[in-house]
């Protein structure tokens, strides 16, 4: 699989600088404390819920969602940051994701094939805009870990997302779907 290189705008700068600004803020998950319900997304088979994001105890419009696909087997499964757009992902999955080209001062593999991370720092190049729909496409792979919540506490900790010991988020798995 090979990466296809969309024609790109320069990014917007002052959208950029929010951003950057967003993640480095001290930021909690409302609702974390409590179980949340999946819907249906619009993507096949999959599931999501949304976590509104707090930033000095206010909410502005980001949110942390949870999509997984409890039908594969082995689950498949992404964190993902949301601005909107889409700012950071983690995604559980073994299927090969293809990196675009490495620009000067860049290190990240080709190819991944193992859970990994798309994180802002690599991708805000790519961000014309908060209207874009553009993708996040450079992925780092990642460390295997023991579980979804280890996983969890590991993104959180990487996007400065404060995450209560005590909380209730849980991945809705394919048991959970058919119970």
């Amino acid at each position: 699989m090979s990466y296809k290189s969309p024609i790109r705008k320069p990014p917007h700068h002052a959208f950029v600088k929010e951003v950057d600004e967003f993640m480095a803020a001290s930021k909690e998950l409302f609702g974390a404390l409590e179980i949340q319900a999946y819907q249906k997304a619009r993507e096949d088979n999959a599931w999501e819920v949304d976590y509104p994001i707090l930033i000095d105890g206010e909410i502005r419009g980001q949110s942390l969602r949870i999509v997984t696909h409890p039908h594969e087997l082995p689950i498949v499964w992404s964190l993902v940051l949301i601005w909107p757009p889409a700012i950071s992902r983690l995604d559980f999955t073994t299927r090969e994701h293809p990196n675009p080209p490495q620009i000067k001062g860049e290190c990240h593999p080709p190819s991944v094939d193992q859970p990994h991370i798309h994180p802002w720092k690599l991708n805000k190049r790519f961000m014309t805009s908060r209207k874009t729909t553009e993708s996040i496409p450079i992925a780092l792979p990642i460390s295997h870990m023991k579980d979804f919540a280890t996983y969890l506490r590991w993104f959180c900790d990487e996007n400065n997302i404060v995450l209560p010991h005590n909380h209730c988020i849980q991945l809705l798995d394919k048991l959970e779907l058919f119970e």
